[in-house]
């Protein structure tokens, strides 16, 4: 019976050794193919690392945005990773500062909570292509209407994965996903669906995010 009592007794202690905790990652600047994944991911590879050596485990990752958006690819990859960050287990907290746009408005959307700062600026679009005044770049007709096809699937695509987080059916929500910016407040985007709370003067994030008000 002692024995098994010891053995109970050293597990309990072991399983307190283990804590939880609260990691923050920043995304800040311009959404750069082969780039802002690669270093966000290092980001938190790093934090992972640094928390498992302190005998804790990371549950809630806090990420901030402050970005004017980018490159539609990387920004699908980044909002599929914390998707696969979240079935690991973990909490994702998304927070919009000072400006979250484009691309960076779909990341956003993998929050499993998404708060805005009470003056940041949002803004949503349909998928662009740019060319740099210099390219060369030649399209026929048929390049350009197979061009067309697939950006306009691609909006649908982008539509549809904003209205399953807004909870939402696309034809609510395509007014906002056009050829014409579609610029908002924190507090717009809150009443649209595309936040969940917005943070206020005064208030901490780390004070704020485990409220259950707005």
């Amino acid at each position: 019976m002692l024995k098994k009592i010891a053995v109970a007794l050293l597990i309990i202690c072991f399983c307190s050794c283990v804590y939880a905790e609260t990691a923050t990652v920043f995304l800040q600047g311009g959404i750069v193919f082969g780039q802002t994944l690669r270093r966000l991911q290092c980001d938190v590879s790093s934090l992972q690392y640094n928390s498992h050596l302190r005998g804790e485990s990371i549950t809630d990752l806090v990420v901030i945005i402050i970005s004017g958006g980018g490159h539609l690819i990387e920004s699908i990859a980044i909002y599929e990773y914390l998707g696969m960050l979240k079935g690991e287990g973990m909490t994702i907290h998304a927070v919009a500062s000072g400006i979250c746009a484009s691309g960076a408005m779909l990341v956003l959307q993998a929050g499993d909570v998404r708060y805005a700062g009470k003056y940041t600026g949002l803004m949503t679009h349909a998928p662009m292509v740019a060319f740099t005044p210099l390219s060369t770049t030649i399209l026929t007709m048929e390049e350009i209407m197979e061009l067309y096809d697939h950006m306009e699937s691609t909006n649908k695509m982008m539509v549809k994965l904003h209205a399953d987080r807004m909870g939402k059916k696309p034809t609510e929500i395509m007014q906002w996903f056009t050829s014409v910016p579609c610029f908002m407040t924190a507090e717009e985007a809150y009443q649209r669906g595309f936040i969940d709370r917005v943070i206020y003067d005064g208030v901490t994030f780390y004070n704020f995010y485990k409220r259950t008000d707005k």
